[in-house]
């Protein structure tokens, strides 16, 4: 981790095992036990601090700048084709960081650089090298990489790695542990390195073994070890006396990066495609940064001050190029998305007609639907008969659950006597949006519902309800109350608050009941609410290690009642009227 802040990346989130402390303090901490770190992490080895950053990828404009096509500078790369193996892996890249190459390239089928185990091996070095993943052989020859494959095939007739005449740039290739490299593969000069023992090819793990890279006195050295553990080394060339190719102007460098930069940018389609790419085009890893870093290499002022200018205009052009298709692609998404939720708001009048108006419940579940609307909700509905596992049982409510007792209910004949019934309450459409819309979910479920209650001032049989949902991550209690206040408010009026009281439902862990406080300080209670059990969110597929949230619900007639100051609740129902002019909609 310490490497990984070292070399300026952004820590995200740390997992710290219970008893420890964190690395630094940076990013989010989650304080999980030991064995929770084990299975967070993929290893067993004992692990008391784990840290997640936010990885840079660069692009490939980057590899092709440094080939010598482009390059004036002696640099090399180190290749791992198809290695298999982690500590193989993270051998090669730290032997490879402590010789000074420019970056490290795995081809398709290497293992994940950036595993645990890999970045053990690697000994953090994998952080402070520019890293390209999935590029193929082919793909480096076509960069005008010249590729040095490693192999002790005598009909390949390799060369010793003392003969080879190095250019301005190469890339050592090393093979599978298994099979090492693949002789179709387009390798411009096959070299053997001396080592002891038995072996059928070079491989990766040969290398990682028992010849490792090492750099020092200006000189590329491959060190070996007998079977007596005595070190023997043997110099590659000066670096001072590399036979260099015709380097390629600076200025001409940084028209081929600008060039591959911007047909990079203009093949990008979304303003998250932008985003991802922008870091490997204009972030510290970059191509332009790369060109940047090595102006220090050029002796001529003036060529210097030339090459100056002509990179921070390359820099400009690639800024421009960027922030100009992120408004074009934010602007054809904005379209895209103003042409998905269109809807058409046309109100159509005809002259004259007076007849009619909304009922008082129908202009209350209206004005609900909008309040809550305006509080970030969507509106869901579900159907009026339903079967015993929505109205029951997914609401933790099993067939010898006593919780049954609160609902005397009405049920539709069926095969199976008792499986399909009236709903009681809306809250089988909380198990049904959560089956179906991904969270995080926030929705209300106006509708219908049917109890054998006898009518009187405050109940009937048929009447209508409203429920809310709220699923997210780190949801708590005093979500629920600031959302149940806010609703208060903003349905009844500044003059009107909301107080819980606690309660059970059989379906939220802790639960409450919902009063609100009139404006002559009297309260009337109006409804149940609560977080929602675990048991709720398994039955609608959701982990509730993952989510959590809350629930509410009460009675639309009560609150129509209450706005309107009506005494009775069955006046509604009566058709008079005398009473139902009295409420324009």
């Amino acid at each position: 981790m310490q490497a990984a802040l070292d070399a300026g990346l952004e820590l995200i989130e740390q997992f710290v095992c219970e008893g420890a402390s964190p690395c630094v303090a940076a990013g989010e901490v989650h304080f999980i036990s030991q064995n929770t770190l084990e299975r967070v992490s993929t290893t067993v080895t004992p692990q008391k601090v784990l840290g997640v950053f936010a990885m840079q990828i660069p692009d490939l404009s980057a590899l092709v700048a440094m080939s010598p096509m482009h390059s004036s500078q002696s640099q090399w790369i180190l290749v791992a084709d198809r290695v298999a193996d982690p500590g193989n892996l993270g051998t090669m890249i730290r032997s490879a960081v402590a010789a000074g190459a420019s970056a490290i390239v795995l081809t398709p089928g290497t293992v994940d650089p950036y595993s645990p185990k890999v970045v053990r091996a690697a000994a953090g070095a994998i952080f402070s090298s520019v890293v390209f993943s999935s590029v193929s052989l082919s793909q480096l020859a076509e960069m005008k990489w010249p590729l040095l494959g490693t192999t002790s095939h005598e009909k390949l007739s390799p060369l010793a790695y003392d003969e080879v005449v190095l250019s301005s740039g190469i890339a050592l290739v090393m093979g599978n542990e298994a099979a090492g490299i693949a002789l179709d593969q387009p390798i411009s000069q096959w070299i053997t390195i001396p080592h002891h023992g038995p072996v059928d090819h070079y491989s990766s793990s040969l290398t990682s073994r028992e010849s490792q890279f090492g750099y020092g006195h200006d000189r590329f050295m491959f060190c070996s070890r007998t079977a007596a553990k005595t070190p023997r080394f043997w110099c590659l060339r000066p670096l001072t006396s590399l036979s260099m190719t015709s380097p390629v102007p600076f200025v001409e460098q940084i028209a081929a990066v600008v060039d591959a930069s911007l047909k990079t940018i203009a093949a990008l389609t979304s303003s998250e495609e932008v985003a991802q790419a922008t870091p490997g085009l204009v972030g510290k890893k970059s191509a332009l940064s790369q060109l940047k870093s090595s102006m220090g290499s050029i002796a001529d002022s003036e060529e210097r001050k030339s090459a100056g200018q002509a990179l921070h205009a390359a820099q400009t052009s690639v800024d421009a190029a960027l922030a100009a298709k992120k408004s074009e692609c934010e602007a054809t998404e904005m379209a895209a998305q103003l042409l998905r939720e269109q809807i058409d708001i046309t109100e159509h009048l005809v002259a004259g007609t007076t007849r009619g108006r909304l009922h008082l419940v129908t202009q209350a579940t209206q004005r609900l639907e909008d309040v809550f609307i305006g509080l970030g909700f969507q509106v869901a509905e579900g159907p009026e008969v339903e079967s015993d596992f929505y109205n029951f049982e997914a609401l933790n409510m099993p067939k010898s659950h006593p919780a049954r007792s609160m609902w005397d209910t009405l049920f539709v004949e069926s095969e199976e006597p008792g499986s399909v019934v009236l709903r009681t309450h809306t809250s089988p459409v909380q198990i049904r949006v959560m089956q179906n819309w991904p969270p995080p979910i926030y929705a209300i479920m106006p509708g219908r519902v049917f109890r054998r209650d006898t009518p009187d001032a405050t109940h009937m049989p048929v009447f209508h309800q409203i429920e809310g949902l709220v699923i997210d991550r780190n949801i708590t209690f005093k979500d629920l109350a600031g959302t149940i206040e806010a609703f208060t408010k903003a349905f009844f009026g500044d003059d009107f608050t909301s107080r819980l009281r606690p309660s059970y439902f059989p379906f939220t862990e802790p639960s409450a009941e919902f009063d609100i406080r009139r404006a002559n300080g009297s309260w009337i209670e109006l409804g149940g609410c609560g977080m929602v059990h675990p048991d709720v969110l398994r039955a609608g597929g959701l982990d509730p290690e993952e989510w959590s949230g809350f629930a509410f619900g009460f009675g639309i007639d009560r609150m129509a009642k209450e706005r309107h100051n009506v005494e009775d609740i069955r006046e509604m129902y009566t058709n008079d009227l005398r009473f139902l002019r009295q409420f324009s909609s």
